[in-house]
């Protein structure tokens, strides 16, 4: 699906597509996905796929420049996938409460006229954008979360609708 980079290129895209896998079986902290490339280089059609092997029930749409709210992030708990899309990504990241809910740290969160809870976010994060989030953390710490999986080459009008083909042909859809 994504194009550019050759053959370590996608050796190294099929190893992150795997690291996401396991985390999702697993249910631990899992490196955050960034699917980043122009529009209309598949992106959208990487997520779809991937999140279509989860019951819905399982995935939310929480932007990381939420996660310091603890309204939104009480939408991650008992979550598996947390799928985002890039307009999502327009303000600065909250980098302290981004390493606390990436790191598998206990975080307090609560629903509207509900209670203070406390859990650990287990839900792999696959972010999708034509651009990097912003942000004033350039350290290590931060770094090290991320996994980017570059969309270089547009894909064809024929092939945009890939995962819904993929779907209906394996039953899913």
């Amino acid at each position: 699906l994504a194009g550019g980079g050759g053959a370590p290129v996608a050796a190294a895209r099929g190893e992150l597509y795997l690291q996401m896998i396991a985390a999702i079986v697993r249910g631990a902290p899992a490196p955050v996905m960034l699917l980043y490339g122009p529009g209309g280089t598949g992106k959208s059609q990487a997520a779809a796929l991937a999140a279509a092997f989860l019951s819905a029930e399982y995935v939310t749409s929480i932007s990381p420049t939420d996660w310091d709210n603890p309204y939104a992030l009480g939408a991650l708990a008992g979550k598996a996938m947390n799928l985002v899309g890039e307009a999502s990504l327009a303000r600065e990241l909250p980098d302290a409460a981004f390493k606390q809910d990436t790191g598998g740290d206990l975080v307090t969160a609560r629903f509207p006229y509900g209670r203070p809870f406390s859990f650990r976010v287990r839900a792999v994060h696959v972010l999708l954008g034509n651009s990097f989030p912003r942000t004033r953390d350039h350290g290590h710490a931060f770094f090290r979360r991320w996994r980017i999986l570059p969309f270089e080459n547009p894909v064809r009008a024929a092939v945009n609708e890939f995962a819904a083909v993929v779907l209906e042909a394996e039953g899913g859809a």
